[in-house]
């Protein structure tokens, strides 16, 4: 379990990462243990790889960057193994939230899709998981099947 410097930290490197043009960060992974980040995953090439790597340096709390993100073209990157990616950033994103179970959350991509299935708490947080898909990750589309109640 992330403390919470972890998450707030997890949090500013996404917005980060989302927020600059200058990175394709659909396909980058982060994970924060007690302020050391590592990233992984793919990135189109080595100028966005090495400003992803950047950007992070800059955030604060961050102790230390461990990078060991690939250059991949971006015909590779968006085959199985950016979907594969693409999932666990999601599952990543919806963990850092701390209010629901992620893990009862399964994640589907597919054709351009990012179906989202199983059962949040309340009617707003299953809101707020799709719009924080659609807006911090960027995904276009979202597809969701998600229930409202007890999980």
């Amino acid at each position: 379990m992330q403390s919470d410097t972890d998450r707030q930290i997890f949090h500013s490197i996404m917005d980060e990462l989302n927020w600059d043009s200058r990175v394709c960060a659909v396909d980058i992974v982060v994970d924060v243990t007690a302020g050391i980040v590592h990233l992984s995953g793919a990135v189109p090439d080595t100028d966005q790889r090495l400003c992803a790597e950047a950007m992070v340096k800059m955030v604060a709390g961050v102790r230390s960057v461990q990078s060991s993100l690939r250059v991949e073209s971006a015909g590779m990157a968006s085959g199985t193994s950016g979907q594969n990616a693409l999932v666990r950033r999601i599952h990543q994103a919806l963990s850092g939230l701390g209010c629901v179970n992620a893990e009862a959350i399964q994640v589907c991509v597919e054709g351009g899709w990012v179906k989202l299935s199983g059962l949040v708490g309340t009617q707003t947080q299953r809101q707020h998981w799709v719009w924080m898909l659609q807006k911090l990750l960027g995904i276009r589309e979202v597809m969701e099947v998600l229930g409202a109640g007890r999980y």
